[in-house]
């Protein structure tokens, strides 16, 4: 009790208590006298005179100093090399859970608002390539038309050359960024470019296979259809909202298990009227399959109604003319 008697005296020769604890010390030196001889030898202890000062460091020394000094310094070098955690295993265990936790809340979130905005920025990018088609077959009373011997690619230069986007523009439009593609473009192990007619004339037969595989990103374009007398028909601006004109090129179907690029089953698909809609599955509203023809090749329809969208690889004939045919819709061997 003594110890805490000195400690409260010293504080209000020191002037550290508050108004309420002055007062109620004060009335203890009234109506204590031992209380108030305690305070005076203490007073005299922090005075400048010697004849005050004697033995006055046993006095001012609180008890058990010594004691709580060294558990003190103990406790400073229990982590020499590291700040001393105050977090027990169960706090540890229970931060763990809240973070699993909450990571368990956040992520399916932040992955569909991430596919949300890579399905957003497919659709865009087929919006500008359809605006630049349906400008074109204003102007000139058709789509870009794909000859027998043409990959379905082709459409892409014919707009480039006519100048309704330039080439710099199609590479960053023509690729889904959802698609196999795109992350093999961001590795740097393929690229995407848009070459004119000269080149491809000139180029020796791996090139030309090459720009033929990718000239028109994961574009999917209609290669029109044969008609009964066994004639090729380009594409051509009959059919309205019920043939196809435009769509990211899947890698499959989900039938036979090969992916769509957005995660489900189905794409985005522009029509010839100019309307874009979301197709489930592998099948239109009329029950056409939008890529493969009814006699299910990746080539040009049997009649007008059997639409095929078809990556930039692939030609109406099918004879692949020296291209190495992709195992699936979108990749190459």
């Amino acid at each position: 009790m003594q110890r805490k008697d000195d400690e409260l005296l010293l504080s209000y020769l020191l002037d550290g208590l508050s108004e309420s604890e002055r007062h109620e010390l004060e009335s203890r030196l009234e109506a204590e006298p031992a209380l108030a001889k305690r305070l005076e030898s203490l007073r005299n202890c922090l005075s400048d005179s010697d004849s005050g000062a004697t033995d006055c460091g046993d006095q001012l020394t609180p008890e058990g100093l010594a004691t709580r000094t060294a558990d003190s310094i103990h406790g400073l070098t229990e982590c020499p090399s590291q700040a001393c955690s105050r977090w027990s295993i169960t706090d540890v265990c229970v931060a763990s859970c809240v973070a699993v936790l909450i990571a368990c809340l956040f992520a399916p979130a932040l992955l569909e608002t991430r596919e949300s905005a890579r399905q957003r920025a497919c659709e865009n990018k087929l919006k500008q390539l359809a605006d630049a088609l349906m400008s074109y077959s204003d102007d000139r009373g058709h789509f870009p038309r794909i000859g027998p011997n043409e990959n379905a690619g082709m459409f892409a230069v014919v707009l480039a050359e006519a100048g309704y986007l330039d080439r710099q523009e199609l590479r960053e439009i023509l690729v889904c960024p959802a698609s196999d593609l795109a992350q093999r473009i961001a590795v740097h192990a393929v690229s995407v470019r848009v070459p004119t007619r000269d080149e491809m004339r000139v180029a020796h037969s791996l090139m030309a296979d090459r720009m033929r595989q990718t000239m028109a990103g994961t574009a999917a374009y209609n290669l029109g259809y044969i008609d009964p007398e066994n004639r090729y028909v380009p594409l051509s601006k009959q059919g309205g909202s019920r043939v196809p004109l435009l769509s990211d090129a899947p890698q499959g179907d989900c039938i036979t298990g090969l992916r769509f690029n957005h995660g489900v089953c189905g794409q985005y698909v522009f029509f010839q009227d100019g309307s874009l809609r979301f197709v489930s599955g592998n099948r239109l509203a009329t029950g056409d399959d939008p890529y493969r023809n009814q006699e299910g090749e990746i080539a040009a329809g049997t009649n007008w109604a059997d639409a095929l969208l078809a990556p930039s690889w692939a030609t109406p004939s099918n004879s692949q003319h020296g291209v190495s045919k992709p195992n699936s819709l979108g990749a190459s061997r």
